[in-house]
């Protein structure tokens, strides 16, 4: 789910952004932009999310596989160009698929090793926030597990943006959020 918030500070709730755990650690989620032609500068910023040991643990371990996959990739095309350079096109090609093939099978390998870490209630093996950049003040987040999208933007309300209707219109039904009719105290909480 999309969340657009605008401000500089925002409350994060207390369990875990990918099962609903307790949190034991933060895990950040980061965007950078860059501007300029001639000579870039390139700016990131990034938002600590709470996660639990365990899912905290899978989420690293799914970036893992996916940066040792790149690494066997990028040698063994390495390889690839040399052979083909120092033989044939031929066994370029061959080393070349090889790679793709290996690069794959490593991948594939250490991602069935992280996911031994979710538990049923996981959102995703892999980061269950994704920071999709800001201008401005306005920050975009898309949250994978819709029960803490939901509390997130329960806990800051007065500075949601763009919220579709219908999710709005869903949020005050179910009194999550306040309206010109009902007392702030009166809001109900997610659990």
């Amino acid at each position: 789910m999309t969340v657009e918030l605008s401000g500089h500070k925002f409350i994060f709730p207390p369990e875990c952004t990918c099962c609903g755990a307790v949190p034991e650690t933060t895990l950040a989620a980061s965007a950078s932009r860059s501007v300029g032609k001639k000579v870039a500068h390139t700016t990131s910023k990034a938002w600590d999310f709470p996660y639990c040991a365990r899912c905290a643990k899978h989420v690293r371990d799914s970036k893992h596989a996916n940066t040792m996959a790149t690494i066997v990739f990028v040698i063994v095309v390495i390889l690839a160009i040399v052979v083909g350079f120092n033989t044939s096109a031929t066994w370029g090609f061959l080393v070349l698929i090889s790679a793709i093939a290996g690069g794959l099978a490593v991948k594939s390998s250490l991602m069935t090793a992280a996911k031994r870490g979710c538990v049923p209630n996981c959102s995703s093996v892999q980061s269950a926030v994704t920071y999709s950049g800001w201008q401005g003040t306005r920050h975009t987040f898309d949250i994978a597990t819709a029960t803490y999208a939901t509390k997130f933007m329960i806990a800051n309300q007065s500075k949601l943006v763009n919220v579709p209707p219908a999710v709005w219109e869903w949020l005050k039904t179910n009194g999550y959020v306040s309206s010109p009719n009902q007392p702030q105290s009166a809001r109900r909480d997610i659990r």
